[in-house]
């Protein structure tokens, strides 16, 4: 076996130095590079989501105006429409029950299919909301939107034993605990629902109002990472 001589050790030894240093001066500048990227693209998904998270606020909130209003025009159209129908067709003395009055059925077909059309529009809508807002004053007060309209329909289009059932089940959202004292507030009470005088103004007040706060909340709030589109729970299509 060859023994090596301690004059090759040492110079062996004495270069491991330059070796070990021109390694490092090789690999430097690979992992600086590799870390810079690394940095770099930790930037670019955090500007990327937040541009989503921006994104999705913009589309929820136009989503919500967009919605809302495609049903209430022509639902006011409507009331209008019976309105004049009932001062034009009945008698002073029919006139102080107008409203127990209905135009025929069939004058309704358009705006029942815009109906349901709106409440699976708007279920959808609150099903978003649920699963990307912390926040959840933006859902009840989208649900009151929802509330308020679908009220002021059935007011409309059905008669007072319907109407008086969907108002028993509505005014328990004011003593709702999942829902936060502010929002409750704007819910409106059975009494409310049932004063004949005042809810057709209270219905359309509180939906302006509940609309524009859920608005806000949607355009203001932090929201969680966009995960793709909603899906709806089994149950959420119930009966209004």
């Amino acid at each position: 076996m060859r023994i090596l001589e301690p004059s090759f050790i040492d110079s062996h030894v004495t270069a491991d130095p330059f070796w070990q240093q021109a390694a490092l001066n090789a690999v430097g500048p690979v992992l600086t590079a590799f870390l810079g990227g690394l940095v770099v693209s930790i930037l670019i998904q955090q500007i990327q989501s937040r541009r989503a998270r921006q994104e999705l606020r913009s589309t929820l909130s136009f989503e919500m105006m967009r919605t809302a209003y495609q049903f209430y025009y022509p639902l006011i159209e409507a009331v209008r429409s019976r309105e004049h129908w009932t001062h034009s067709e009945h008698s002073a003395s029919l006139i102080s029950r107008r409203k127990q009055l209905r135009p025929p059925p069939e004058n309704f077909d358009s705006l029942s299919q815009q109906y349901e059309d709106f409440r699976v529009a708007a279920r959808v809508l609150e099903e978003q909301l649920r699963v990307s807002f912390p926040d959840i004053d933006a859902r009840w007060l989208w649900h009151g939107v929802v509330d308020m309209l679908t009220a002021r329909y059935f007011r409309l289009v059905h008669e007072p034993e319907r109407y008086s059932g969907l108002a028993e089940r509505h005014g328990k959202h004011t003593v709702e605990q999942e829902i936060s004292p502010a929002a409750r507030k704007l819910f409106m009470t059975l009494a409310e629902y049932q004063d004949a005088e005042t809810v057709d103004a209270q219905l359309l007040r509180r939906f302006e109002i509940m609309l524009d706060q859920s608005i806000r909340i949607v355009l203001r709030t932090k929201i969680d990472p966009p995960s793709g589109a909603a899906i709806l729970r089994a149950g959420r299509l119930r009966r209004l």
